[in-house]
């Protein structure tokens, strides 16, 4: 119970993952994500054929190697063999997910 209660007076950003509900509705966007709580990722391929195919940019939760991700068209899926964490221009976190067969 100490621990949960340690947990509770953190942060807001604690607090909304703990599921702990505050009488103001919490403004501040986690940095990362976008106004439906998704993440900003950049999905490529050097698999020449499937240069031109577009690719899902934001997901509810950060994929993990070995996950297949379905193109926007629908047509191929490719799996994933390398996830990047870093940071864009911005400073903003960016998160890289290179794709193969």
């Amino acid at each position: 119970m100490k621990e949960y209660l340690e947990r509770a007076m953190k942060p807001e950003r604690d607090k909304r993952s703990l599921g702990i509900l505050t009488p103001e509705p919490i403004k501040k966007v986690i940095e990362g994500e976008n106004e439906n709580g998704e993440i900003e990722v950049r999905c490529f391929t050097n698999l020449f054929a499937y240069r031109e195919e577009f690719w899902p940019r934001y997901f509810k939760i950060v994929p993990r190697v070995g996950d297949s991700i379905v193109s926007e068209g629908g047509k191929i899926t490719l799996e994933i063999v390398q996830v990047t964490h870093g940071k864009d221009g911005n400073k903003n976190p960016m998160i890289t997910i290179e794709l193969n067969k």
